[in-house]
């Protein structure tokens, strides 16, 4: 993916391109925070996992296998 950050320092933009791997490899902290941010989520809503049927992913985030790989196994239920 091609990525761009106008003025990110001084007014300099800022443009390189960045593999699915690599995208991946720089989210390694991250990945662990989306199933607590879930239940978390869940739990505020007065619902649970078992309450939902369907998922739906909008943005850039529909486009990460990741993400759509962790949340298949926290709604293994629910359609796309």
């Amino acid at each position: 993916a091609d990525l761009e950050v106008e003025s990110l320092h001084e007014g300099c933009d800022l443009r390189l391109r960045v593999s699915r791997a690599r995208f991946e490899d720089l989210c390694v902290d991250l990945w662990p925070h989306l199933q607590p941010l879930l239940q978390s989520v869940v739990s505020s809503s007065g619902l649970g996992f078992s309450d939902i049927h369907r998922v739906i992913l909008c943005g850039g985030a529909a486009r990460v296998p990741k993400i759509l790989s962790k949340l298949q196994g926290i709604f293994p239920e629910t359609s796309a």
